[in-house]
Order: structure tokens, then C-alpha cells, then sequence
């Protein structure tokens, strides 16, 4: 796999970060976008994350410390991710100076040698989403059978299983 191929996946993970959505597994998320840079706040119970972080790099000193204070206000802590397609292109280190840690890298999420034997739980099962499983994936994902989502994910599940799959695709 040439690097090109590389960084075109790299991107691809990163834009489907990006474009996710907690709703859509029918989690109650807010999305606020920020008034500096091109930066979206997510957050939803329990969790917060900035993403994507990009800046103008001649305004970036000003327009992070901006972006974590408009942050800081709303959730009492965050998670901001640096991707390939963040700028400027030193921000981690930028983030660094202000005191940030790096909490957590996702390296290797590319894999060129698909012939590699991974670890995996011992009796787990991957399945498709189908008719017959369908409720157990809502209550599942719902986190029970009394959760105010499970309705809103059998919904969903059920949705998924009427669609053609020629219509599930990857680009």
C-alpha cells in the first residue's frame, strides 16, 4: 500500500469521526459549533469532545485559547481531537504548551497486512443485523429493556433490515 493509500484511509477514519453522529444511536448529544476556527463541540451525557480543530495558523494561539474557554464554560471536561486534517499542523504541541496531555493515540488503526492473526474474545460472535436478532441489538445498545432509546433503536434496527443491502456500500 503506497503512503498516499495510507493517508487516504488515515482520512477516511478521520471524516467518518467527524460525521458521526451520537443521535443517530438515539444517545440525547448536542452539537455546538464554536465561534473560532472550524471546531465542534459534541457533547452528550457523560462525554465531550472537540472535533475537528482547525485554525488559521495566524491566528491559532488566540483562537485556541478562545475555543478552550468557550469549551471550558459548557462541559467540565473535554476530549480534543487531533486528526490528520487538523491545523496547523504543529497543534498537538501547541496544546502541549498549554499544559493539554495526551491522554490516548490511536496508532495502527490501518492494518496493510490483512493476513495478520488479531486476538479476539474466545466464543465471540459477530453477526449481522438482522430480523431475528434485531431486539436484542436495541436492548442491548439501548443499555436495557427499560431505557427511553430502546424504541428509538428497534426502530432503527427495523429500518436497516427492510433496506436492500446493495444499498450498504463502502466508498
Amino acid at each position: 500500500m503506497t503512503r498516499n493509500q495510507l493517508f487516504a484511509l488515515a482520512y477516511e477514519v478521520e471524516r467518518t469521526l467527524y460525521e458521526s453522529s451520537s443521535s443517530w444511536e438515539g444517545i440525547d448529544a448536542q452539537e455546538i459549533p464554536l465561534s473560532e476556527g472550524e471546531v465542534v463541540l459534541r457533547i452528550q451525557p457523560g462525554f465531550a469532545a472537540a472535533m475537528p480543530l482547525r485554525f488559521h495558523p495566524a491566528t491559532v494561539e488566540t483562537s485556541l485559547a478562545h475555543a478552550i474557554e468557550q469549551v471550558e464554560a459548557l462541559v467540565p471536561w473535554c476530549l480534543w481531537v487531533i486528526g490528520p486534517s487538523s491545523q496547523p499542523s504543529d497543534l498537538q504541541q501547541k496544546f502541549i504548551a498549554l499544559a493539554f496531555t495526551v491522554r490516548m493515540e490511536w496508532e495502527g488503526l490501518i492494518l496493510d497486512d490483512l493476513s495478520l492473526s488479531l486476538p479476539t474474545t474466545a466464543g465471540l460472535i459477530i453477526e449481522p443485523l438482522c430480523w431475528d436478532n434485531s431486539e436484542a441489538y436495541a436492548t442491548a445498545m439501548a443499555g436495557g429493556t427499560e431505557s427511553p432509546y430502546r424504541a428509538d433503536l428497534l426502530s432503527q434496527a427495523h429500518r436497516f433490515c427492510r433496506c436492500p443491502l446493495k444499498r450498504f456500500r463502502l466508498r
